[in-house]
């Protein structure tokens, strides 16, 4: 990973679990991290901050200060610059996110960086990048789930829940929709693997080799698989209880038409446990 990950700083308690969040997966991809203020224009079209060091800009030089703080104290190598972005914050941080790798947010996102989902309280960025949703129980342990639902966006998907279980020591949980196009794995059991003996679609053949590859590419990950029936929102809530990330693939680019009412994005991004990761949130 090249690219830093982007966080949003606003000084409250939250964007600052966000802050660690996104320093631990920094730590962990040897990448830096980029601290993101954005403010708004005054109503005089003139900054609203004094770059000398009083007023708003004496605010905001300490709450990123403090945000710098708390990233080195719990990953001391990460490198941490900062910027502040003037304009509207989803706006402005959205555009920062196209050389984030990912961006991280809260679960309603105070920093800007969201953008409301329809039918949902959960924030999220209409980013062109993973993005990192930080909700659920704190310091959270178990396996990295992935669910597989047909979305174009599968692959990715699975790409960055491979790299994120071998990058964490943990094992990976793929929750698979049983339909027409998704039988290719399964023994009658939770845990499953596909038979290569087993016809397939076209689709199916390049899901079987694409897991096949990433199994060969990361032979130090685990794999198990479960079906779920055709509601693999709750299937992955359920599994989010004893997970430390889910992997979720949006169905369109642009997150916030993927994450519909009553859709598995937005079930998920509204109950999981632990974070959710986006996949193929990038732009049309």
């Amino acid at each position: 990973m090249s690219s830093p990950v982007v966080v949003g700083v606003d000084g409250m308690s939250s964007s600052l679990t966000m802050v660690e969040a996104a320093a631990r997966e920094a730590e962990r991809h040897g990448a830096g991290l980029l601290l993101a203020h954005a403010i708004g224009w005054s109503s005089d079209h003139v900054l609203p901050w004094d770059p000398d060091g009083t007023g708003l800009g004496a605010s905001v030089k300490g709450t990123l200060a403090e945000a710098e703080h708390r990233a080195h104290g719990v990953a001391p190598g990460v490198e941490v610059t900062s910027e502040v972005l003037v304009g509207e914050p989803s706006t402005v941080l959205g555009i920062e996110s196209d050389r984030a790798s990912p961006a991280v947010v809260g679960k309603r996102g105070p920093t800007g960086l969201v953008g409301r989902i329809r039918g949902s309280d959960t924030g999220c960025p209409t980013a062109s990048c993973p993005v990192l949703v930080v909700r659920g129980r704190p310091d959270p342990a178990g396996s990295v789930v992935v669910g597989i639902d047909g979305s174009p966006t599968v692959r990715d998907a699975l790409t960055f829940a491979f790299d994120e279980a071998s990058l964490r020591g943990a094992d990976l949980v793929v929750v698979q929709v049983r339909n027409a196009w998704t039988r290719w794995f399964h023994n009658g059991s939770h845990d499953a693997s596909y038979d290569g003996n087993r016809p397939r679609t076209g689709r199916q053949r390049v899901l079987a080799e694409t897991l096949a590859a990433l199994q060969k590419t990361y032979p130090d990950v685990r794999v198990h698989h479960r079906r779920a029936g055709s509601r693999i929102g709750s299937a992955l809530v359920d599994a989010s209880t004893e997970a430390q990330l889910v992997v979720v693939g949006a169905r369109k680019r642009g997150l916030a038409r993927a994450a519909r009412p009553g859709s598995a994005d937005a079930v998920v991004l509204r109950e999981a446990c632990c974070p959710v990761a986006v996949i193929g949130t990038g732009k049309e």
